[in-house]
């Protein structure tokens, strides 16, 4: 549902048209794998549990952590590492990219996401600039909004 989300916003909404490629690229990538190994539990019970992942992650956002590791850890094997052809600079933005969007799918952190938002979107207004890639981050949340 997520893909599709996705897909809806940068597409018949035209957000895509704002972004950079790097930007939608990273959109559909974070789209595609932030749920990526998912374990079938929440963070709240991982955490109160005391399972490894909790532990290994310091009950901070420890599905998308653990979400993330897992996808980064396979792109590292050159038969999956679809960024390879691109230049270090982008793969750099491009990780950075994936590893907001992923997080920001935490819903505990969901009113500090907003609040960054929001921020992005008036500093925008002052200054005639799209906003920050951040704001398109939002997406990945639209999902629970949607079920």
């Amino acid at each position: 549902d997520i893909m599709q989300t996705i897909h809806y916003f940068l597409h018949t909404l035209t957000i895509g048209k704002h972004l950079s490629e790097l930007d939608f690229l990273a959109c559909i990538i974070a789209a595609a794998v932030h749920d990526y190994d998912h374990p079938g539990l929440t963070n709240a019970f991982l955490i109160k549990t005391s399972a490894e992942l909790a532990i290994l992650y310091n009950d901070r956002s420890v599905l998308e952590n653990h979400h993330l590791t897992s996808v980064f850890l396979l792109l590292q094997d050159p038969q999956y590492n679809i960024l390879e052809p691109l230049p270090n600079a982008s793969k750099t933005y491009l990780r950075e990219q994936i590893i907001t969007m992923v997080l920001a799918t935490d819903l505990s952190q969901h009113f500090s996401f907003l609040a960054e938002i929001k921020t992005s979107i008036l500093k925008s207004n002052a200054t005639k600039k799209p906003p920050s890639p951040l704001v398109y981050n939002c997406t990945t949340n639209t999902h629970t909004c949607l079920k």
